[in-house]
């Protein structure tokens, strides 16, 4: 299960970089806003599809 959590918050992080270094030409309140929404999203996505899968296949 850790090594769920762990993809997961590995992914949601590249996610945030991801749209930090694409919103380049907006504001900072902006930027910060869509790469943290973007990385939350993902991180949750990624963590429940995984444990679902996980708790599948045990």
């Amino acid at each position: 299960m850790a090594i769920v959590l762990l993809g997961a918050l590995f992914a949601g992080g590249a996610a945030t970089l991801l749209f930090w270094a694409v919103g380049h030409g907006s504001r900072v309140e902006d930027r910060v806003k869509t790469a943290l929404t973007a990385g939350g999203a993902t991180f949750l996505g990624v963590a429940t599809l995984g444990l679902a899968v996980g708790t599948f296949l045990s």
